[in-house]
C-alpha cells in the first residue's frame, strides 16, 4: 500500500484498520471472519481511499457470500487506480489479478463448484446479471451447436442475428470514466 506523508487523521485511521484486517486475514478461521467484518465495516465509509476500498473488496471476494460482486468491485477499483496512476505497475498487476479472479469465480459458480450465498441486490448501475446472462447465453449457444441438439431455451443463430446486443467492453470503458450506462442501454433493443 502506498501511503503519502500528508494523509489526514481519518485516512490514517483507515490505513491502520486495514493493516489490522490484513493481518487477521492471515490467521485462523475466527481471525479471518473478524477480518471480513472489518473490511465490510470499512466499506461503509464513502470517503474511504480507493486503494483500501479495492483491497477490502479483494479480501471479501474470498468469502462465501457476494464473492462475485466483491471480485468485480475490486477489479473496477484497481482498474481505476491504474487509470489514475498510469506509471504504477502495481495497480495494473492487481487489476489483472482481480479480472482473473472474476473469471474464475464466475466459472466455478456456473459449473456448480461454488455457490454464492445470501441475498444481494446490485445497484441499478450494476450490470453483473446482464453480463453473466449474456456470457452464459453465448457459451450455451456454442455448446448446443457442438452437440447438434435442438434446445428451445436458447435463441437460434437467425434470432441472435436479429437481436441487437450491447457491447460490454464499451460499457465497462464508460464505467471506468465514471459514466454509467442508463438502465435502458443495458438490455437488448
Amino acid at each position: 500500500m502506498s501511503t503519502s506523508e500528508n494523509i489526514s487523521d481519518v485516512d490514517a485511521m483507515f490505513y491502520s484498520d486495514w493493516e489490522i484486517a490484513r493481518e487477521k486475514a492471515q490467521g485462523d478461521e475466527r481471525d479471518q471472519q473478524l477480518a471480513s467484518t472489518m473490511a465490510e465495516e470499512l466499506l461503509i465509509y464513502p470517503n474511504l481511499p480507493l486503494e483500501i476500498r479495492a483491497s477490502c473488496h479483494l479480501l471479501l471476494s474470498n468469502g462465501e457470500s457476494h464473492f462475485v460482486y466483491h471480485a468485480r468491485q475490486a477489479y473496477r477499483a484497481y482498474d481505476r487506480l491504474a487509470y489514475l496512476e498510469p506509471g504504477n505497475p502495481q495497480w495494473d498487476d492487481l487489476a489483472e489479478l482481480a479480472s482473473w479472479l472474476v473469471f474464475e469465480l464466475l466459472t466455478q459458480q456456473r459449473e456448480g463448484k461454488r455457490l454464492d450465498y445470501g441475498i444481494f441486490e446490485p445497484l441499478e448501475t450494476e450490470s453483473d446479471e446482464y453480463i453473466a446472462e449474456a456470457t452464459l447465453t453465448t457459451e450455451s449457444q456454442e455448446d448446443s451447436d457442438d452437440s447438434d441438439s435442438d434446445d428451445d431455451d436458447f435463441l437460434s443463430e437467425e434470432e441472435l442475428d436479429d437481436e441487437e446486443m450491447v457491447d460490454v467492453d464499451v460499457q465497462d470503458e464508460d464505467m471506468r470514466d465514471g459514466n454509467y450506462a442508463d438502465e435502458d442501454e443495458l438490455y437488448c433493443a
